[in-house]
């Protein structure tokens, strides 16, 4: 995306209105201009410092800013980047990571398993020497339940 970024400043600075147009950021230049117009527009130059910064952002992303930061005065190129940034946070599972023993399911399947009279591991081995079994945590010597989970 990098490339695009350096094309896109390139043909702003030679003022290239096709080649701006060409590379998608024609929707982005015109809300500049028009949505806080008369009392801000952006000119090609303007549109300089946006490109330095978001140039590797899709246009339909900054666009998509543009309207939840819309307000009296133009949104900085920085505060669009913040607010494309912070989308893209909340797009992240941390969940995703999270350990399968302990969702509600597994900790219901382990107390079936312990109220069904299995027995639980007494091997002394280290907690790492474990296996996961439909969630329940069972010892890889003995095969009994995990203490704790």
């Amino acid at each position: 995306m990098r490339a695009l970024q350096q094309q896109l400043v390139a043909a702003i600075d030679a003022g290239d209105d096709a080649a701006v147009k060409a590379l998608g950021w024609e929707p982005v230049w015109r809300a500049l201009n028009t949505w806080w117009a008369p009392r801000q527009t952006a000119s090609i130059r303007d549109l300089r410092r946006y490109a330095e910064l978001l140039g590797a952002q899709p246009p339909d992303s900054i666009l998509t800013v543009l309207v939840e930061l819309a307000g009296d005065w133009q949104p900085h190129p920085a505060a669009i980047l913040g607010q494309i940034r912070s989308v893209d946070d909340r797009r992240i599972n941390p969940g995703r990571g999270g350990d399968p023993a302990a969702t509600p399911a597994a900790l219901a399947a382990a107390r079936a398993a312990r109220t069904a009279g299995e027995p639980l591991c007494n091997c002394g081995r280290h907690r790492s020497t474990v296996r996961i079994d439909a969630g329940v945590l069972r010892c890889l010597v003995c095969g009994g339940l995990e203490h704790g989970q």
